[in-house]
């Protein structure tokens, strides 16, 4: 079964377990590697997936190669790029297109100037912090500190702050259940948490999200 046919399946399960008034609410959003032909991506938004996620995992081609030799024997770098920047013209910008990164692999400049220019495409980007897993090739790994961290996220926030109003749909005031859900405290994704401190410092803070008063 290839991936078209597998989505294929499950989105028929779907619509035999669920009314379309149910359906219309969901973030159906499959992690996959792209496709060959970039047109199988409207038949995905045929069969109801409103959203795609391409990881890319780091920003900087060359970690690519290095951290991701299965992904990048698949497909180049910029075929991935590619296909995420297809997406956006097929799915919408922002919630349409997203991507799980790893902070904490590469330098934080690559990092952060990969985020924007990804944002800047329509593409979202939620960075998981590395953790150097015991058993794993990179359990020696060393990773950054947590300053790093505080810092890269709070560069990240900017950004996010900066592009909002570019986007399909605002991501700082979107309450709807999915990926992008803003207020969701998520220890790998830290920078929801300073987004969401930030809203909430200017009584902006969207309606029907969980309190945020662990936040100080």
């Amino acid at each position: 079964v290839n991936m078209s046919e597998g989505i294929e399946k499950i989105m028929i399960q779907l619509h035999e377990s669920l009314d379309d008034e149910v359906l219309s609410q969901l973030h159906i959003a499959p992690n996959v590697y792209p496709p060959e032909d970039f047109a199988e991506m409207d038949k995905w938004k045929e069969l109801g997936i409103n959203a795609v996620e391409f990881d890319l995992e780091v920003m900087d081609p060359a970690y690519f190669n290095a951290i991701c030799p299965g992904k990048s024997k698949a497909y180049p770098f910029e075929y991935w790029k590619e296909a995420q920047e297809t997406a956006v013209e097929i799915f919408g910008r922002g919630r349409g297109v997203f991507q799980s990164m790893v902070s904490g692999i590469e330098p934080m400049s690559s990092l952060v100037e990969g985020v924007e220019e990804r944002i800047s495409k329509g593409i979202y980007s939620a960075p998981l912090v590395f953790v150097p897993t015991p058993g794993s090739p990179y359990e020696q790994f060393r990773p950054p500190n947590a300053q790093w961290f505080v810092e890269t996220n709070e560069k990240i926030a900017d950004i996010y702050f900066r592009y909002a109003d570019t986007l399909d749909v605002n991501l700082l005031t979107d309450n709807r259940p999915g990926f992008t859900r803003v207020g969701l405290s998520y220890p790998l994704i830290i920078f929801r948490d300073e987004m969401a401190r930030r809203l909430q410092e200017e009584g902006k803070f969207p309606p029907g999200l969980p309190s945020q008063d662990f936040i100080e």
